[in-house]
C-alpha cells in the first residue's frame, strides 16, 4: 500500500470530473463481508458530479436556467452511462499510476 503522500500525487494526476476529492488507503467503518486484512488492501477514491455547470435535479428549473443565463452554456446532465464510463476510465488510470510508483 502506498503512503498518503504518494496517493495525493496520484490524485493530482487522475483526470475525473471536478478532480478527486477523496483518496485514502483506509475508509472509516468496516464491512463484515470482508476480513480486516482484505479491507486494508483497498484504495478509496471519491469525486462528485455536482459542480458549477452541472445540472442539479434538486435545484429548481429557475436555478438551472439562471446558470444558463450567466454562463451561456447548458448545465450538463450526467447520465448513469456517463458516470459508469468515467468510473471505468478512472480505475484504469489509477491502476496504471499505481504500477508507475
Amino acid at each position: 500500500m502506498l503512503e498518503e503522500k504518494a496517493l495525493g500525487k496520484i490524485a493530482e494526476d487522475l483526470e475525473c470530473h471536478g478532480g478527486v476529492s477523496y483518496i485514502s488507503t483506509q475508509e472509516r467503518g468496516h464491512d463484515d463481508r470482508f476480513s480486516k486484512e482484505e479491507w486494508d488492501n483497498y484504495y478509496w477514491l471519491g469525486w462528485d458530479y455536482m459542480h458549477s455547470g452541472d445540472f442539479v435535479p434538486s435545484h429548481s428549473k429557475e436555478m438551472n436556467d439562471a446558470f444558463f443565463k450567466i454562463k451561456r452554456i447548458l448545465p450538463k446532465k450526467w447520465t448513469l452511462e456517463d458516470v459508469e464510463k468515467e468510473v471505468h476510465e478512472v480505475i484504469s488510470s489509477f491502476k496504471t499510476l499505481l504500477k508507475e510508483q
